[in-house]
């Protein structure tokens, strides 16, 4: 039996393996490098360095231009106005664009400040006070600052307008970064645009030439010429005569003050930060030692002022509410009248050494409760003083009638009150000196809104009115000495019924002079804008007693009235 011979396996060729099926272990590891470059986040870019040179948004350029055409026509063509409803409505429509200009969502500061305007406008439409240009601005400037949502007290807003007024350079070269801009996406401002632009100059400037030559030429073409020049002139003439020097000019500081309104600049520091800080609270710091300087005088100054303020507040009652006798040569209207402005003074002193005491360590001393329980008492003692010298005005006004200054009088009387209060509520909730300065600041801007919109004459007179018809003729002086406005004439018809004869007869001759007055403003009226409403309310209330008028002074002769209304009422002077 034969056998196969048997197969030698050859050394170049191995003999294959079994294959074995490739675990999960085995599995090639995929490429995961783009995926982890692709969850990476991306690099940040790096902020741009800010620009001193503003960017100005194409609405703000066009509000800028919208205002100056608002302030021409209702200032400028309104320079011999006699009206204040062209200035309310001014009030009332730069609010309304500055407002536009922001259209950001309203904010508490932003809400009261438009209430503020409104209320202004709406007093100045009624009639036109002596500082509405002023307060008007300063109230738009604050409204502006809100918008923004700026940071809103009285020294921020100061540096505010004092930093957007020194920008003014940098917001100039603003526009003009931002009208070429503009003019970078225009196709006029091209190369293109410049040769289709000599296209038609050159054909133009020859045309010109030959007219020129035609005209030395013909004598009919010369005339032609001639007249054709004469129109052109006329309408240069009268470009120029329409954009005056004076015009021009107005419009100049009108695009500086439509600048400072609407595009108001921030800042976060000022000049007091390194002072007072930027904290209203103060931080409780460690107490001094028991036994200080700073302590000592602060207790002596104390007990010091209430025991004088005691005893003179006793004087003060004992003559102006208990009605002691005055010493003989003293008249109790003279009594009342003098001191009142330096009683004021001491009022407005006491709040500025309450707050140099509770300026900063004090706050903290071991002995603080009893500083404190002082300082309430003389706090006190300066609201009984500060009643005084209200009585003290409230006398002399009984005495010989109301005036402007008095009813000023009695604002700074209630402001110095208001301010002492400020003071005991920083002493007591330990506020620092940058919250008292921002609070006495607010007091004082809301007590000069608060005087603007008062209607002062309307007052004063109305007040006299009620006095003189009680039978005290002395407050007949103001209707002579005190000027008048429009507001204050109609409470003044009720003297025509007043028995003394000096009197109703003198207010018929002011009511007389007064409508003439009036009548003549309402004839110069030429725009809506021109007119005020207290002024029409006026016209017509002595209309409707014109009849009484012509009954009191048959002749019309109002001057020898007022003449004699004079003689009568200056002995009171």
């Amino acid at each position: 039996m034969n056998s196969l011979p048997e197969e030698n396996p050859s050394p170049e060729m191995p003999k294959p393996e079994p294959s074995k099926p490739e675990s999960p272990t085995n599995i090639p590891e995929p490429d995961i490098k783009p995926f982890a470059d692709a969850l990476e986040p991306p690099p940040i870019p790096k902020p741009k360095k800010a620009s001193i040179i503003p960017d100005i948004t194409g609405i703000a350029i066009l509000a800028v231009f919208l205002l100056i055409i608002l302030f021409d026509y209702f200032i400028y063509q309104g320079s011999e106005r006699s009206g204040g409803a062209g200035l309310g409505v001014l009030i009332l429509l730069s609010a309304i664009v500055i407002w536009f200009v922001e259209n950001k969502p309203l904010t508490k500061s932003s809400v009261i400040c438009g209430i503020l305007v409104l209320i202004f406008a709406l007093r100045t439409i009624w009639q036109a006070v002596s500082l509405a240009e002023i307060i008007s601005f300063m109230l738009l400037f604050t409204f502006a600052c809100s918008s923004r949502q700026f940071l809103i007290h009285i020294p921020e807003l100061c540096h505010y307008f004092l930093l957007t007024f020194v920008a003014i350079p940098l917001t100039l070269l603003g526009f003009g970064k931002t009208f070429m801009r503009f003019g970078a996406k225009s196709p006029g401002w091209s190369l293109k645009g410049f040769r289709i632009g000599l296209t038609w100059l050159i054909p133009a400037a020859v045309v010109l030439v030959f007219l020129f030559i035609f005209a030395m030429g013909n004598i009919v073409v010369e005339s032609w010429m001639g007249d054709a020049w004469d129109w052109v002139w006329k309408q240069i003439s009268n470009i120029f005569e329409y954009i005056s020097f004076g015009r021009l000019f107005f419009w100049i500081v009108s695009f500086f003050i439509a600048i400072i309104l609407l595009i108001p600049k921030n800042i976060k520091r000022t000049i007091l930060t390194p002072f007072l800080g930027e904290d209203e609270k103060m931080e409780a710091r460690s107490p001094l030692p028991a036994v200080d300087l700073r302590e000592t005088i602060a207790i002596n100054t104390l007990i010091a002022v209430n025991v004088l303020f005691f005893v003179y507040n006793a004087v003060d009652i004992s003559f102006l509410w208990i009605k002691r006798a005055l010493p003989e040569g003293f008249a109790y209207s003279v009594y009342a009248r003098s001191g009142t402005l330096w009683l004021t003074m001491a009022l407005a002193l006491t709040s500025l050494i309450l707050g140099i005491i509770f300026i900063r360590d004090l706050n903290f001393h071991r002995r603080a409760s009893f500083l404190k329980i002082l300082s309430w008492i003389w706090v006190a003692q300066n609201l009984v003083l500060a009643l005084a010298t209200f009585r003290r005005l409230q006398v002399y006004i009984d005495y010989n009638g109301l005036t402007r200054l008095r009813i000023v009088g009695a604002y700074g009387i209630t402001l110095v009150v208001i301010g002492l209060l400020i003071v005991a509520f920083k002493m007591q909730r330990v506020r620092s000196f940058l919250w008292m300065i921002r609070r006495h600041l607010l007091a004082f801007a809301l007590a000069l809104f608060a005087l603007a919109v008062t209607p002062m004459d309307w007052l004063v007179f109305k007040y006299n009115t009620g006095i003189i018809l009680y039978e005290n003729p002395r407050s007949a002086i103001q209707l002579i000495v005190q000027p008048i406005t429009a507001e204050g004439i109609p409470p003044l018809i009720p003297l025509l019924d007043s028995k003394d004869q000096a009197i109703r007869e003198g207010v018929a001759g002011i009511l007389l002079r007064e409508q003439a007055r009036l009548q003549k403003l309402k004839d110069a009226e030429t725009r809506w804008a021109d007119k005020e409403l207290s002024r029409s309310n006026a016209l017509e209330a002595i209309k409707s007693a014109r009849p009484k008028l012509d009954e009191i002074i048959p002749d019309g002769n109002w001057q020898k009235a007022l003449k004699q209304l004079d003689d009568y009422a200056r002995r009171w002077w």
